[in-house]
């Protein structure tokens, strides 16, 4: 399961939007940021070892961008086979 399906596209930009600039990760449990650029400090191996999950704002805001990319498949020609023939009548 992907962040987006996990959180909510509105829940997840509503993360990253209203993160400060200081806050490298979401913490879901209290619905709150937290700032912990270095993954190997002591504070965060001591919490993830508690199971309280956190998650990188880095990673919502590529889950964002790479779900708004996503082809809605609106135009016929990306529902072909590259191999299949046009005929006009």
């Amino acid at each position: 399961m992907n962040l987006i399906e996990k959180l909510g596209l509105e829940k997840c930009k509503e993360i990253v939007d209203e993160a400060p600039d200081w806050a490298s990760h979401y913490v879901p449990s209290t619905d709150s940021t937290i700032c912990c650029h270095n993954e190997n400090h002591f504070y965060f191996r001591d919490q993830e070892n508690l199971g309280v999950e956190h998650i990188r704002l880095s990673d919502l805001r590529t889950a964002i961008a790479n779900h708004e990319r996503t082809d809605t498949c609106s135009d016929i020609a990306n529902h072909l086979s590259p191999l299949a023939k046009v005929i006009d009548k």
